[in-house]
């Protein structure tokens, strides 16, 4: 009896765990490929189902994984250059003095809040900074290059790293403050923009363009006769993708005030049609 209790508490968590991983990997897809299809204006023309979100979600997990552990990999030999030389001194005669007045001395220190304050404040000068500097990066007229954009989504996956060490710093020396949630919550804030800033920007930096190959026949010899490139527009109000010319002439105004516009073929066969303004103002 008790054994199927404990298989039923573990389905139990098993399948609250797994819903909670695709909801997870689902949101992040979603925010992914919206994002792109957002920043390419095509997203009214590119539906996309509840498969290929959680299909992008794994990959943004998978990419940022691999990132992390390139990084944790870097931290770790760096632990271990100033550690094993640090628990090699430990072990002396002259290392185990220093430690025992270290633990006097912090055991018998005064005034704790002094330091809690001054460690609280190096944060907050901290979190400026990390701030500020995120904001120079991101300037319009700050161009670096293409090697820099590359790069991008590393460097904001380092910052949110850093802003998550900031946090749990923030937290453990305002453990015993009255205000603590006060205190907390502007890094609190900061590391979720960051966490949400993820996805956004691996849709526009690490994701790669991919459309699916797609043809149309036209009822107009106009539009099918035309070689070259076709301009794709879509209309709001009918909820059509229109194909047109991607030709300067083919498009005059069709009215003085210039509230709608008139498309003509370039070629023998005459096609014309009115579209709103708003179609060619994106």
């Amino acid at each position: 009896m008790n054994l199927l209790k404990e298989a039923t508490k573990l389905i139990g968590w098993l399948t609250g765990a797994l819903a909670g991983l695709v909801a997870l990997l689902y949101s992040a897809g979603y925010v992914i490929v919206q994002t792109q299809l957002h920043l390419l204006g095509i997203s009214a023309l590119l539906p996309s189902g509840k498969e290929y979100y959680l299909q992008e979600g794994a990959n943004f997990f998978l990419v940022t994984g691999q990132k992390v552990g390139q990084l944790l990999l870097g931290l770790l030999a760096l632990v271990l250059i100033f550690c094993i030389p640090l628990s090699i001194f430990k072990k002396t005669q002259t290392g185990l003095k220093h430690v025992e007045t270290l633990k006097k001395n912090c055991a018998g220190m005064q005034h704790q809040w002094l330091w809690q304050s001054a460690t609280l404040l190096v944060l907050v000068i901290l979190l400026f900074f990390l701030a500020e500097r995120r904001k120079q990066n991101m300037e319009v007229g700050n161009d670096r290059g293409y090697a820099n954009i590359s790069n991008f989504y590393y460097s904001l996956l380092m910052h949110c790293l850093f802003a998550g060490v900031l946090l749990v710093a923030t937290q453990h020396v305002a453990a015993t403050w009255p205000f603590k949630s006060v205190i907390v919550f502007p890094f609190l804030l900061v590391f979720a923009i960051y966490l949400f800033l993820l996805p956004v920007c691996y849709a526009v930096v690490e994701k790669k363009l991919e459309f699916p190959s797609i043809s149309f026949v036209s009822t107009f010899d106009s539009i099918s006769d035309t070689s070259g490139e076709l301009l794709l527009l879509w209309d709001k109000t009918r909820r059509k993708a229109l194909w047109l010319p991607k030709d300067k002439d083919a498009v005059v105004p069709a009215r003085d005030d210039g509230s709608r516009f008139r498309v003509q073929s370039s070629t023998a066969n005459s096609f014309q049609t009115d579209l709103p303004r708003e179609l060619f103002d994106h």
